[in-house]
């Protein structure tokens, strides 16, 4: 077998232990979840599962830290510094779409998010440290940014501003249940997600922005 054939066969089952451990650690928690679990259901020995993660700690971190490190990255270059006042509406547009994405891509990563940020275990403190606070601070520069170049009022408190907007998003993740259940609304339907991003943009720009979303 070639070394380039061994490193994907790796990667592959990498990935499927991965799969598997976001699952049930987003169902169980941490504290209630095996490796045994998690090597059943993903099809492998648990030998194979403390080979490349050792412990159940590292692969909740490795689990936590992959997706973050993604997102951290998207965020950032999607906030850059706008130029123009149709960039600032852009950015904020292509901001809260790839969030709502991400809502449906990566359900089980969010579910964790959600109890980690609510009481964090010693093992996400790094990975809301070095990940998460980012996120929050890519916003909250972006703010600052347009408010320099006139597109946001003077007197608007970019912490505040930005951690209004990152509450908002945030809570979608907190009412799948209640969306799903009572209202029949799913994020998997994009129609929805682009409805929603609408109402969101008239929220925010009538809030924060000089000038109305429409000009």
């Amino acid at each position: 077998m070639q070394p380039t054939t061994v490193h994907k066969t790796e990667k592959n089952i990498s990935d499927k232990i991965v799969e598997s451990a976001l699952s049930i650690f987003a169902r169980k928690g941490l504290s209630q979840t095996t490796l045994r679990e998690i090597a059943e259901q993903a099809s492998v020995s648990l030998s194979v599962i403390q080979y490349h993660f050792r412990t159940k700690e590292k692969l909740y971190a490795h689990c936590i830290s992959t997706t973050a490190q993604k997102r951290l990255e998207i965020v950032q270059a999607i906030l850059k510094e706008p130029a123009t006042y149709e960039e600032f509406k852009q950015q904020f547009r292509n901001y809260i779409l790839n969030y709502f994405d991400s809502l449906v891509k990566d359900r089980d990563y969010h579910r964790i998010l959600f109890f980690e940020t609510e009481r964090p275990s010693l093992i996400a403190e790094q990975v809301l440290s070095d990940y998460i606070l980012p996120v929050f601070l890519a916003m909250k520069s972006f703010i600052e940014a347009a408010k320099r170049k006139g597109f946001v009022h003077a007197h608007i408190d970019s912490y505040v501003a930005a951690e209004a907007i990152y509450g908002i998003l945030s809570n979608y993740s907190k009412g799948e249940y209640i969306r799903r259940s009572f209202f029949g609304i799913d994020m998997q339907d994009s129609e929805y997600r682009e409805i929603l991003v609408k109402h969101l943009l008239r929220f925010i720009h009538q809030g924060i922005s000089t000038r109305s979303i429409h000009s």
